[in-house]
């Protein structure tokens, strides 16, 4: 008999290989984890009796007669919801086990409503998106820092009922899942690292510029969270003579401040960027052109990234800015990372939510973390073409 330390080794490679195969002979995934037919045999029996995988339709081998009855996940086995709550809108996006979307939602968020409220309409939102299935892990991401710990929330001034922990309590108790949290900024990283503007790199930090300024930082593969949730908080930045913090300038919030006290009404941030701009709102970007510099030499000075991405609501006007923000971190630093905008837009933060859940889903049913480290999630490819990611405005 196996010893159990080997047993849940062989249990977590034979797993794995099949969720990123879907449908695999037990052949095959001899030949993948390198383990013993025999072996192999006695896992995915287990695994069926856990009811986590099932035979599928038998295949002809190409030899009269014989055919072989391959086994496949049972997809519906769980469900994963994203979950990105800001204090505009919330967006969700439910998969199955492999990554199969099973369902989309985009709503406003009913900001006025109580804390308790708040996490009802959120737990009504979920269940509205996937029946019971045997098993559900739901991530979601807040506009404030979250203790890695103790899920506590603090600094949510867009969202104050989400402070503290009773929004956290209140939900869990709605939902007959597994809830995880997160910072909605360390989440839309993630989700840019594994499907969009920083694929294929081990490093990146993100800033979402929209309502606040947030930051999330990816190091090898990892989000990098620290001890309380404060990593990447760059708008706590001093900025200018006047203590102003960095968040001040770089925030939609922040530019229709500053055009404001130059006597100017705006229809959006967004105008700012626009290139017919009036002189005193060419100040107001310059200002703000000198706050992301400060923010982007700032990462790489700590983090060292390969590539910073810029999303949120005022990086959509942000085209423009680019290559002479580039120009001047080359002057500014060696070796500078590459800016880019995010490609996943309006989808990064419940992307990257539905990314996390995935992962704890396959650690409760025993995977080894060790293998996720840089995987994206079997079947999540197929977000890249969801209708209308890439723009802030999805319907």
């Amino acid at each position: 008999m196996e010893p159990s330390a080997a047993r849940q080794v062989n249990r977590s490679a034979v797993l794995w290989a099949l969720l990123q195969e879907g449908t695999a002979t037990r052949v095959r995934l001899a030949e993948v984890t390198e383990l013993s037919a025999a072996t192999v045999s006695r896992v995915v029996d287990g695994l069926v009796a856990d009811g986590l995988a099932r035979e599928a339709p038998s295949l002809r081998t190409g030899r009269p007669g014989r055919r072989v009855t391959p086994v496949e996940v049972v997809a519906e086995a769980g469900a994963v919801v994203g979950v990105d709550l800001g204090g505009s809108n919330c967006r969700m996006l439910a998969v199955d086990l492999l990554g199969q979307v099973m369902g989309r939602a985009r709503k406003p968020t009913p900001a006025r409503l109580s804390t308790r409220r708040l996490a009802a309409w959120v737990g009504d939102e979920v269940r509205a998106l996937v029946e019971r299935p045997p098993f559900l892990f739901v991530t979601v991401g807040l506009p404030g820092i979250v203790d890695i710990e103790t899920s506590a929330v603090r600094a949510a001034p867009n969202l104050p009922q989400v402070e503290g922990l009773d929004f956290v309590a209140h939900l869990r108790s709605q939902l007959p899942a597994t809830v995880g949290f997160d910072n909605d900024s360390n989440l839309a990283a993630l989700g840019e690292m594994r499907l969009g503007a920083a694929q294929g790199k081990r490093s990146a930090v993100m800033f979402t510029i929209g309502a606040g300024l947030g930051a999330g930082v990816v190091l090898d593969h990892r989000l990098l969270r620290g001890r309380t949730g404060l990593v990447g908080e760059f708008g706590y930045l001093p900025f200018g003579g006047r203590g102003e913090a960095l968040e001040e300038i770089l925030s939609a919030r922040g530019l229709v401040a500053a055009a404001q006290r130059r006597g100017i009404e705006i229809p959006s941030p967004e105008a700012i960027f626009a290139a017919p701009a009036l002189p005193p709102l060419r100040a107001v970007r310059a200002r703000f052109e000198d706050g992301l510099l400060l923010a982007v030499v700032a990462a790489t000075a700590a983090y060292e990234p390969e590539v910073v991405v810029l999303g949120g609501g005022v990086a959509d006007s942000l085209a423009a800015v680019l290559p002479r923000l580039q120009a001047r971190l080359r002057a500014a630093v060696p070796n500078p990372p590459e800016v880019r905008l995010s490609s996943l837009g309006d989808l990064a933060g419940a992307i990257g939510a539905v990314i996390s859940g995935l992962h704890d889903a396959y650690i409760a049913v025993g995977v080894d973390p060790s293998l996720l480290d840089g995987s994206v999630g079997p079947g999540l490819e197929g977000l890249q073409a969801l209708p209308g990611k890439g723009h802030a405005d999805v319907p």
